[in-house]
Formats: structure tokens, C-alpha cells, sequence
């Protein structure tokens, strides 16, 4: 049970100011851990892109890069879910963020000492999806228990702003990183997912509800029978799904960096944060004051200016260095 706050608090200014998820403790541990994981993540991304690319110079093998570690969450998502629903949350998302903390190491070791290899990265990016996708249910599944539900719309608003914030910083601290060797982004992301697994593990709230119901084949698809049966879920997540699909722009910004604008690593990193800065403006408006009306048409609205926007960097070379 979470406990109120009271009257002239600190946590009551809190809630009164839009800040309600941040008046307790372990919503705070969570969300610095979420954001400095997120931040990891998106340095490690740019990192990867701009190394591959500028080893191979193929743009398949960019290709490759997002396969692989995007097969492990459509092989494994209802093993992942189940482990999100039967397992305590606090610890599978630690061990996941260790998982990557290792990889990104260890990217960090073969790069110093120059015996990386193209094949090398693909299985360690294995290694790494394979993580994430254990990782994202569970980040989602174990938002409800550290707040109270009427917290619960502000915590997931705070929540999606930290992820989009990591977005925009990332890329660019990566770009400027790069320029110093790819090795040093590596270490700093090992560095900052083992700090965030240590705030996960801080967490003090009973993250773990029990399961009484046997585990069958059933179970394993449940998830994907909940949303099947709710058309307006379904709609909402094909939409996303096939947009974010069919528009993976980001996979190409290290070619347009490299070959089409000539910005170099630092231009390649503010490429790939500042499509994120209209989500985190989003976003922190959210906090403020979330939809309650016509979400449907507003998702069909942003997802229209999504594709349209690719459409016209697409067309982009006006920024090239002469």
C-alpha cells in the first residue's frame, strides 16, 4: 500500500504540480534507472551504426543489425511475457540490464584491442535483443506497483518523457564520443546500465503478484488473445507496429551522415536525437495534460506527419558540408 502524502509536504507539491509519481521512492529509483538505461541504449545504437558502416560500407549489414536484435522479441515475447507476469519484476529487469552492461563491455574489449569483427557484433547484438526483450514487458508490468493508480497516468507520462529525453541526448553525446573511438562509448554505456541495475535492485516494493492459475499453452498466448479480442487495442498497436516497420528511417542515418550529407560522427549523432526532441516536447505536454478525448484520430493525425516527414528527408541532401 502506498502511503499518502500530507498536507504541506514535499510529496504533496509533488502531486499538486504534476510531479504526483515522484513522491515515491522507488518510482524515483525506476525512473533514474530508466533513463539512464534508455540513454545507454540509444549511445550504444548510434555507436553500432557508425562502427558497422564505416568497417563494412554495406548498407545490408545495417540491415543485419536491426534483424538480429529485433528476431529475439518476435521469437520470444511470450516467453518474455510470461516471466513479466510469474517472476519478480525487480530482478528479472536487473539481470537483463546486467546482460547488456556485459555485452557493451565486451564490445569495449574487442574494439580496444582491435579484434572486433562484423560476425562478432552480430552475436553479441544477439545477446543483447535477447535481453532487451526480457527487459520491456517487465519495465512496462512493473510500473503499477510502485505507484498508486491514481499516480499511475502521471508515472507512465514521466515515464515515456524519460525514454524520449534518452533519445535526444544519446545519439548526440555518442557523436561526440565517436570522434574519440568508438571503444569510449562502449565503456560509458557498460558504466551507466550497471549503475541503473543497481538503482533497479534499490527498489524496495513487492513488485511480484502471485499466479495462482497453472501454467499451460493457453497462458503462453494470452497476451496476444487479449488484444486479438479488443479492436481498438489491436488497431492502435498494428498502427504503431507497421508504421514504426515500414518508416525505420533511423537505420539509414548512418549512410546519409556518412555519404549523402558528409556530416561526420558528431552530425550522424544530432541525425539520430533530433527526430526525438518533437517526442519529448510531446511528451512533457503529456505530463501536463493527457488525452481524453478522440485518441484514435489524434494516433491516425501523428502517425500521417510521421510518414509524410520521412518522405521529405528522404528527399534531403541541402545540408551537405562544401
Amino acid at each position: 500500500m502506498m502511503p499518502d502524502a500530507t498536507a504541506g509536504s514535499p510529496d504533496e507539491h509533488r502531486i499538486k504540480s504534476g510531479h504526483a509519481a515522484f513522491a515515491h521512492a522507488d518510482f524515483r529509483y525506476y525512473w533514474l534507472a530508466r533513463i539512464l538505461g534508455a540513454l545507454a541504449i540509444d549511445m550504444k545504437i548510434t555507436a553500432v551504426g557508425w562502427q558497422v558502416y564505416t568497417m563494412t560500407g554495406r548498407p545490408f549489414d545495417l540491415g543485419l543489425v536491426g534483424l538480429v536484435q529485433i528476431v529475439p522479441f518476435f521469437l520470444l515475447f511470450p516467453l518474455a511475457g510470461i516471466a513479466a507476469d510469474r517472476l519478480p519484476r525487480k530482478r528479472v529487469l536487473a539481470v537483463c540490464i546486467c546482460v547488456q552492461a556485459v555485452c557493451a563491455i565486451t564490445f569495449c574489449s574487442l574494439t580496444v584491442t582491435g579484434v572486433i569483427t562484423f560476425p562478432f557484433m552480430l552475436l553479441i547484438l544477439t545477446v543483447f535483443g535477447t535481453a532487451r526483450a526480457f527487459q520491456n514487458p517487465t519495465q512496462q508490468a512493473i510500473v503499477p506497483g510502485l505507484v498508486p493508480s491514481s499516480a499511475f497516468s502521471n508515472a507512465l507520462a514521466w515515464n515515456a518523457m524519460a525514454n524520449q529525453a534518452a533519445r535526444i541526448a544519446g545519439p548526440g553525446i555518442a557523436g561526440v564520443m565517436i570522434m574519440a573511438g568508438e571503444a569510449w562509448v562502449y565503456g560509458a554505456v557498460g558504466v551507466l546500465l550497471l549503475v541503473a541495475s543497481i538503482l533497479t535492485f534499490r527498489i524496495r516494493a513487492q513488485t511480484h503478484i502471485t499466479i495462482h492459475t497453472p501454467l499451460s499453452f493457453g497462458s503462453v498466448f494470452a497476451g496476444f488473445q487479449f488484444i486479438w479480442h479488443r479492436p481498438s487495442l489491436l488497431g492502435a498497436i498494428s498502427l504503431d507496429l507497421f508504421a514504426v516497420l515500414l518508416g525505420g528511417a533511423t537505420a539509414l542515418l548512418p549512410i546519409y551522415a556518412k555519404d549523402i550529407l558528409q556530416v561526420g560522427p558528431w552530425g550522424f549523432g544530432l541525425l539520430r536525437g533530433a527526430h526525438m526532441l518533437g517526442a519529448c516536447s510531446g511528451a512533457l505536454y503529456f505530463t501536463q495534460r493527457p488525452i481524453q478525448r478522440h485518441a484514435g484520430y489524434k494516433l491516425l493525425a501523428g502517425v500521417g506527419i510521421f510518414g509524410f516527414s520521412i518522405v521529405i528527408f528522404g528527399l534531403s541532401t541541402w545540408c551537405r558540408d562544401t
